[in-house]
């Protein structure tokens, strides 16, 4: 990652400066504003930064269809599963200060994973003594065995939905993090860890572990350790009714087309509810300038302004590929091809890379906000939605974005 950029410039809008051609940038505005009169989005927030400068910064549609508020530039949007990234810095955090390393048992921390078992059998719930130990490493590549979706109907899923266990929105239980991760550690896993990636929801789990290796909550840490120094003042667990105001309601597509509401902004469990469960797999509220700060200290290797929050050799391992021959699942391809600490990475042409270039960095969220680090162009690309796609196509969403923001580079 070159990281050339000593100091970054986000006050003032200057595409030129930033190597980007305008005219270009403005077929942006167009698609979005045509897919928003299309029913594809009702609203949303795009942002580029090319060599430490803000290039393009604007927002489109409304934050409700019922209420037409419009959104605006500091909307809050609910990163969903962007939280990981957080996390994935909080870990290599604790482990340059020589708390943990990522080839650790998690059991090293949170005993109840000592004993883990994997099913062998489904339907009739058999199971067997993992093959290894779940590491750290496993966990923030995915390849724990403990995936978000287990396929088809049978037992064992039956006894997560039971447990209320292994969902992304669990930051509206009435119970911590702790208590959490406490209650789930006995269940069955449905693959032994290491043997292949599935996306899911192990970053819980880290989450629990940093507050005990750190001392401090999960909503400390990441304040103290992220927040602060990188100036992220709208990123939170939880909202004010105030920061309400800003906070959009989510949708989905309709397969005949059109959006219906999957949940108003009024009735959030980051609004309402417990707001006691620190979720490290879905949790954080953030806008698209809190995130470009935290996308441009990975850019920078870790620096931001005269700080430096990760070493530069933390960073490229983060940003290298930790799954081996192993492969991300076809139905997450969008962020790249290979797995690090964090993010998905394009390591091949030919499946959805489309214009980013080789060792391009992205990751996103289950109502779509992404964003791509490109290591080559020194570009950052923010896209934030808050729709849920009902058969999954998140490319249909934002891979025309994608390409024409790349197209603008000079």
């Amino acid at each position: 990652m070159p990281g050339t950029v000593n100091q970054a410039h986000f006050d003032t809008i200057d595409p030129k400066k930033a190597g980007m051609d305008p005219d270009r940038l403005s077929r942006i505005d167009k698609l979005i504003e045509e897919d928003i009169r299309k029913g594809l989005i009702p609203g949303a927030v795009v942002m580029i930064a090319r060599k430490g400068v803000l290039a393009h910064h604007k927002a489109f549609g409304v934050l409700d269809l019922s209420t037409r508020e419009p959104m605006t530039r500091d909307t809050i949007f609910r990163v969903m599963s962007n939280t990981k990234v957080l996390i994935s810095v909080a870990i290599m955090m604790l482990q340059e200060e020589g708390l943990l390393n990522i080839a650790d048992p998690v059991s090293h921390f949170i005993p109840e994973f000592k004993v883990q078992e994997v099913i062998s059998n489904t339907e009739r719930m058999q199971t067997r003594p993992a093959e290894t130990p779940l590491t750290i490493r496993h966990i923030l590549t995915h390849q724990s065995g403990m995936p978000y979706t287990i396929v088809g109907d049978n037992p064992l899923k039956q006894r997560y939905i039971d447990q209320k266990a292994g969902h992304f929105n669990i930051f509206g239980y009435d119970e911590t993090i702790g208590e959490y991760v406490r209650r789930i550690a006995a269940l069955p896993r449905f693959n032994h860890p290491g043997v292949c990636f599935e996306y899911g929801w192990g970053p819980d789990i880290l989450g629990r572990l940093i507050e005990i290796v750190s001392g401090q909550s999960l909503e400390e840490f990441f304040r103290e350790r992220i927040y602060q120094p990188l100036g992220m003042v709208d990123s939170h667990f939880f909202l004010s009714p105030e920061d309400g105001r800003r906070f959009p309601s989510v949708y989905v597509t309709q397969a005949g087309g059109g959006l219906s509401l999957m949940e108003s902004s009024e009735q959030s469990s980051f609004l309402k509810g417990p707001r006691k469960l620190f979720s490290g797999g879905a949790g954080v509220v953030s806008t698209t300038m809190d995130w470009l700060r935290l996308c441009q200290m990975i850019l920078q290797t870790g620096r931001w302004e005269s700080r430096r929050l990760l070493s530069r050799k933390s960073v490229e391992s983060m940003c290298m590929n930790h799954i081996g021959s192993n492969y991300i699942g076809p139905g997450f391809r969008f962020w790249g091809d290979k797995f690090g600490l964090g993010f998905g990475i394009r390591t091949e042409r030919g499946v959805h890379d489309d214009l980013e270039s080789l060792g391009t960095l992205s990751f996103s969220g289950v109502y779509a906000p992404q964003f791509w680090i490109d290591p080559k162009e020194e570009m950052i690309l923010l896209y934030f939605l808050q729709v849920f796609p009902h058969d999954f196509n998140f490319p249909r969403l934002n891979a025309h974005i994608k390409n024409a923001a790349f197209a603008a580079v000079i």
